[in-house]
């Protein structure tokens, strides 16, 4: 391995820690002692790409954005390996335990841009190897103190939703990655770290007092991180009272909109709004599936519809809360 930095950071993510040289502000650092929590992942900037392996590659998946262009390409290597390739911005290199990564981007790229690919991209990917689901969603907790998942694409209003919540209902622990465990029959809900990102108009509208506060998102982005203060970094597992998908055409609708799902569109809604390294590998994937068909025949789940109108926010935190009372 060609490092760049050599790791002197141990950083609590999920439910496992990083160790690496790079500075990761939005995470909570853990002090040093004998007995990390599982999994270790060990980071290490390069400074050349990784090269494949003479075999290359033996499966390759392609991500889309929303407008259907290819945001992330993924390979398997004949070694074992994988390759997350994010287009003219990083390239990472992951054993094939997932508990090593190398981290290439060019000097031009940004510390801040390079932090959002990392934590919002390649290491939720990666704990698919570790944890049965991982979903690209919100968890956020009702004034009765019931955590409820949001799920929705990008865009779609996760983060302003749990900002909603953080403003006026019982909090918001995570807005864009959560892994889901279960403890014995129950279901709970672990968000990768916590903290939120907003636009600017969402920060005057709930945040006035914090608008000049949080840390940047990316390079060319006029979001930012709000982020929890102290221990509040660390937030545990949480039972899952239910979930909240955000349907499509929510924001164009004039009113609040709460439909039962059946247990198969929730199961698949699931998988659609999850994350994973290799779609490709037939066992990944029937334990995601398995994982989501159990977790939708334990909690309700709910199709969503809300306005994009912040004088509704407070009406639609209390439309969720009342949803899973």
């Amino acid at each position: 391995m060609s490092a760049h930095l050599t790791p002197h950071h141990t950083y609590h993510y999920g439910n496992g820690c990083l160790l690496t040289a790079l500075e990761l502000p939005e995470l909570a650092e853990l002090p040093s002692r004998p007995a990390l929590p599982d999994p270790v992942l060990h980071i290490v900037r390069t400074v050349r790409p990784p090269a494949p392996p003479a075999g290359g590659a033996i499966r390759q998946h392609v991500w889309n954005d929303n407008d259907g262009n290819a945001c992330i390409l993924g390979e398997r290597w004949e070694d074992g390996r994988y390759r997350l390739e994010f287009p003219d911005t990083a390239t990472a290199v992951i054993a094939s335990d997932g508990r090593d990564i190398q981290l290439h981007a060019d000097a031009e790229i940004d510390a801040v841009t390079l932090r959002h690919v990392l934590l919002d991209q390649i290491l939720p990917r990666v704990l698919s190897l570790h944890e049965p689901l991982v979903l690209h969603g919100a968890a956020v907790v009702t004034r009765t103190a019931r955590t409820v998942v949001v799920l929705g694409r990008s865009g779609m209003g996760k983060s302003t939703l749990s900002a909603g919540f953080e403003r006026f209902g019982g909090g918001a622990l995570g807005d864009d990655g959560v892994i889901v465990q279960f403890d014995g029959n129950a279901s709970r809900v672990l968000p990768t770290y916590p903290g939120y990102r907003l636009w600017p108009d969402s920060f005057d509208e709930l945040f006035p007092e914090r608008a000049d506060h949080g840390l940047p998102f990316a390079s060319g982005s006029s979001k930012r991180r709000l982020l929890p203060a102290g221990e509040q970094l660390r937030s545990p597992a949480s039972p899952i009272a239910g979930i909240a998908i955000l349907s499509e055409g929510t924001g164009d609708v004039c009113a609040i909109s709460l439909q039962p799902m059946t247990a198969s569109d929730a199961c698949m809604a699931l998988i659609a709004n999850s994350f994973v390294i290799d779609p490709n590998n037939p066992a990944h994937m029937a334990r995601q599936l398995a994982t989501a068909a159990r977790l939708c025949q334990n909690v309700r789940v709910y199709a969503l519809q809300y306005p994009r109108d912040y004088t509704l926010l407070p009406e639609v935190v209390n439309a969720v809360s009342a949803a899973f009372e």
